[in-house]
């Protein structure tokens, strides 16, 4: 997995659309500390269209569920949880089911980037 840094995140708490970028996550079947788990990813406002497509991928226990504009066929998301372990996937607006590559601390989110600048991490 290769180290990178995305400039969006929004948590699995049900937010739709995503500081505006046409992505959605989704609770549902995750436990209150799995939904603490941001879905980063860098965000394009021209992407956006009327109909998002469905997404999905099991990580640490849990099956994460998104819904994601199509126009980002083709781009890196990450999931990173509570503890900062990360997984990325290549988002494939033709198939539900993401293939998550294995899990490292690769992945760097907006809030990671505030902690480290506050001297937490």
């Amino acid at each position: 997995m290769s180290i990178l840094s995305f400039t969006n995140q929004g948590l699995f708490t049900g937010e739709f659309d995503i500081d505006g970028f046409n992505v959605d996550s989704f609770p549902q079947g995750l436990t209150s500390g799995q939904q603490k788990s941001a879905l980063a990813f860098d965000g394009n406002i021209a992407l956006e269209t009327d109909t998002l497509v469905p997404a999905s991928g099991a990580f640490l226990g849990g099956v994460y569920t998104m819904d994601i504009d199509p126009g980002y066929h083709g781009k890196v998301f990450a999931i990173i949880d509570k503890d900062r372990l990360s997984t990325q996937f290549t988002f494939n607006s033709a198939s539900e089911a993401q293939t998550f590559v294995e899990a490292g601390y690769d992945s760097v989110g907006p809030e990671i980037r505030r902690l480290a600048a506050l001297g937490y991490v």
